[in-house]
């Protein structure tokens, strides 16, 4: 098999006795590059993972720290369900404005970034992944705040909320 490359052409075109591809049926053809995206799609979802939890371990640990305060709050008659909500906002907060930093870093780096560098990161994977860890910190927030209801006010109050 024969085959021509084109540089810059999103349609294949027809010559006489070569099979003609486009650039990504061509790259789909080697099967080196195939073998390279799935590392390379592997690393980047570890990441994810590794980043998820890290991201859960420190909403976690950010609440398990006021647990004698939520306990306090409890017993002045703030109900768990409030608790949860305002644990909800505070990482939704939090993650808002984290996620807004880094799509504006992330986008400035594909506009400043020379023509050459093959990184094409766009609004559709960074919506994917914000999402991606806004559940994840929902679901790190939440389970702290399965130990915010478990605990015992009259135990926060001989803590002295500390």
């Amino acid at each position: 098999m024969q085959l021509v490359f084109v540089p810059n052409m999103d349609m294949a075109q027809e010559f006489v006795g070569l099979q003609s591809l486009t650039n990504n049926d061509f790259l789909k053809t080697l099967p080196s590059y195939s073998a390279e995206q799935t590392s390379l799609n592997m690393i980047v979802w570890f990441l994810i993972a590794i980043s998820g939890m890290l991201f859960a371990i420190f909403f976690y640990m950010m609440n398990v720290q006021k647990i004698d305060m939520y306990g306090i709050l409890k017993a002045i008659g703030v109900k768990t369900i409030t608790l949860f909500i305002m644990m909800w906002t505070q990482m939704l907060f939090i993650t808002a404005i984290t996620l807004l930093i880094s799509i504006i870093c992330s986008q400035l780096f594909v506009i400043l970034a020379p023509e050459g560098m093959p990184f094409h990161l766009n609004l559709l994977s960074v919506s994917k992944l914000a999402l991606i860890f806004i559940i994840i910190g929902l679901f790190g927030a939440t389970l702290s705040g399965l130990q915010i209801k478990r605990t015992e006010p009259l135990q926060a109050i001989q803590n002295g909320g500390n």
